[in-house]
């Protein structure tokens, strides 16, 4: 049934405008609902419609415009443009507004160079839609900033500077995921607004800002410390990685070889910095937002450069992340790896959280009803008696994340294969909730908390049919689960004002690198393993017979077929253990006393990525693999970098394709 016929009258209409005018994000769906509201002659334009008018549709995946950007740029589309009418935008719009987007367009059309002597191959469409695309982005800029005023931010005007500068900076730069409309400072932006979101002050938001200009473009330190001050810079300074002056010093063969290391020096620079004052652990903050909005857009890259993204994350980053207790942002880094690991389980396992959740909603908004009208006055007229002052309350929901919820049911012992079927409340909490006190006074700690609470739970609430189920009190949090009639569990938490905050926004180590070298050594170095001549070596707890052959040798690792282990034959899958014996067997040949590697005997297989822990070893099988795939394609050594690149990729796609497939 068409849209037109259901909207029958005007009012309907309205509705639906001033609906998509309260969005904060647009969505494909609402863009086709208002566009097809404003056509004369039924364009049909759906989902698959707008997929091919790739510019509204990117506007509506990952920039969030408002819903009038992207209709009146599907209005000046060159496929759509003589079937809409301007009349029935201006009268939904008003004639003002409607004016305002068509004198910008026009502009934008009127000011956009034929060509473009940074991007030669451009055409006079392409500036236009650059043009068009950084105005959104303008706009995407002053919502924040709106968002940051309301907020009373002191120094704000610093945010408005770094942005100018970055907007300078990155002119005319893209986003290197395949959209070649999309203006570089669309990351930047994103990477601000989260961190305004998390609530930091004005400099670091400023350097989210600027946190790729020194590494991307001419622009240098001393110029951002001019601009927005030595502080801005600092920050920015200590999340520049040191692949831009490693590639200008070496050739470019070398720079690509070199990358793990140059990761790894980066990483090293950044804990240097952490180590100046206590105020750089903001840098970590810049740099773990970064790393989610690259995540969150991340299938929208090229499928070799995701998957080294998710990869240098979880080996490099994410171990600082959890050793600075950034628990806001591991928890959203880790359920980001796992969406852009495992899509489709992802997605089955959000809907189904979902789905319970929904059933379940009224009986969680009841439960936080009673502890909202009982928990203060009950826990404070407790207190009093001990000649306490008492506590503010704050009852604070939080959702599970997929990741979370699959975690849930990887500990009560769900297997891979039946992970969605067991999301129930059997083994899935509905909802976590955080009970934050604010203590009025020094004495007003959390054991007084707690005893009045348990209290209250008894004399008021456990009446209405909820139990306490399990609990574990700690020194700095109660953590307990509630079951109510309907065998619903809530996972709560009691926790004082000022833990909550150093829980959720980190503490900062004084002595960074020590810790992440000692934690290395606890987490990742646990076993040893002998080799054939009883020589000991190091590997990762969860290493198998192929990462201990890449250990030793690359040769050795593309052509494992078998192994002993303590004397009995074993897989080259099969999990080694502390001191283990292995022999290795490979298909090699020697050739005057030189071991050579046979092509047609190499045993690399894509499956094997499934099976192997460390860097080395996954890195050294995606080479194989890509070159595999370049030589099966056929193209020439020869050709220009632009093509080997997309071959690069193509063997990519593949690579992770059947990845997904095996997993």
């Amino acid at each position: 049934m068409e849209l037109r016929s259901i909207l029958a009258d005007n009012s309907q209409v309205e509705f639906v405008i001033n609906q998509i005018r309260k969005q904060s994000k647009v969505r494909a769906v609402d863009v086709i609902c208002a566009y097809n509201l404003f056509c004369d002659n039924n364009p049909k334009l759906d989902e698959n419609a707008l997929k091919r008018l790739d510019r509204a549709y990117i506007m509506c995946k990952y920039m969030e415009p408002e819903a009038e950007d992207v209709i009146s740029m599907l209005l000046f589309h060159d496929n759509l443009r003589n079937n809409a009418s301007m009349h029935t935008f201006m009268q939904y719009f008003s004639e003002k507004r409607y004016e305002g987007y068509h004198k910008q367009m026009t502009e934008a059309c009127r000011n956009a160079a034929k060509t473009n002597p940074e991007k030669e191959d451009w055409t006079h469409e392409d500036c236009i839609s650059y043009y068009i695309m950084m105005r959104v982005c303008d706009k995407m800029f002053n919502r924040l900033m709106k968002r940051i005023n309301k907020n009373k931010a002191p120094n704000a005007k610093i945010i408005s500077d770094a942005y100018y500068m970055a907007k300078r900076a990155h002119e005319w730069a893209t986003r290197a995921s395949g959209e070649p409309y999309i203006p570089y400072i669309v990351h930047p932006i994103r990477v601000a607004g989260i961190l305004e979101e998390f609530g930091v002050e004005s400099p670091v938001i400023a350097a989210a800002l600027l946190h790729d200009v020194v590494e991307d473009t001419t622009y240098t330190l001393d110029d951002i410390a001019n601009e927005c001050g030595a502080k801005v810079a600092r920050y920015v300074d200590a999340v520049t990685s040191v692949h831009g002056e490693y590639a200008k010093s070496l050739r470019s063969l070398e720079y690509q070889c070199d990358k793990a290391t140059l990761d790894q020096k980066s990483v090293q620079k950044l804990v240097s910095h952490l180590n100046y004052s206590e105020d750089m652990i903001f840098a970590l903050y810049i740099k773990a937002a970064d790393r989610i909005h690259n995540l969150r857009t991340i299938d929208s890259m090229p499928s070799i450069k995701s998957h080294n993204k998710i990869d240098e994350t979880q080996w490099d980053y994410l171990p600082l992340f959890k050793a600075f207790k950034l628990n806001y942002f591991v928890q959203m880094i880790e359920d980001l790896m796992w969406r852009a690991t495992d899509i489709d389980r992802y997605t089955k396992m959000q809907a189904k959280y979902e789905d319970m959740l929904s059933r379940n909603r009224e009986f969680l908004d009841d439960f936080k009803i009673i502890l909202s009208t009982h928990t203060e006055t009950e826990v404070n007229s407790h207190a009093e008696l001990l000649g306490r002052a008492g506590y503010d309350v704050e009852i604070c929901e939080r959702l599970l994340t997929p990741y979370e919820v699959y975690s849930h049911i990887k500990k009560s012992g769900g297997t891979v294969g039946n992970l969605s079927k067991r999301i129930d409340k059997r083994f899935v909490p509905v909802c976590d909730i955080d009970i934050v006190a604010d203590p009025r006074d020094d004495e007003s700690d959390l054991d007084t908390f707690v005893t009045g609470f348990i209290k209250m739970f008894e004399n008021k609430i456990a009446m209405t049919g909820r139990t306490i189920i399990d609990f574990n009190k700690s020194e700095k949090a109660f953590i307990f689960e509630v079951e109510d009639y309907y065998r619903n569990v809530f996972r709560c938490r009691i926790i004082l004002r000022a833990e909550y905050e150093v829980q959720k926004k980190g503490i900062y180590l004084k002595n960074a690198g020590e810790v992440l070298e000692e934690e290395s050594i606890d987490k990742s170095e646990k076993i040893t393993v002998l080799l054939r001549n009883d020589k000991p070596i190091s590997m990762p707890k969860g290493a198998t017979v192929i990462d201990v052959a890449f250990a030793i040798h690359e040769e050795i690792g593309y052509t494992v077929k078998s192994a002993t282990i303590n004397d009995k034959k074993a897989s080259i899958y099969d999990i080694l253990q502390d001191e283990d014996k292995i022999i290795i067997e490979a298909d090699t040949r020697r050739v005057d006393g030189v071991t050579q590697m046979d092509a047609h005997i190499s045993h690399v297989r894509i499956s094997w990525l499934n099976y192997v822990v460390t860097k080395r070893a996954k890195k050294k099988i995606i080479d194989f693999l890509i070159d595999k795939y370049y030589k099966f394609e056929g193209d020439d050594p020869k050709n220009e970098s632009k093509v080997q690149t997309t071959v690069v990729e193509t063997a990519a796609d593949k690579i992770l394709g059947e990845l997904r497939s095996t997993t």
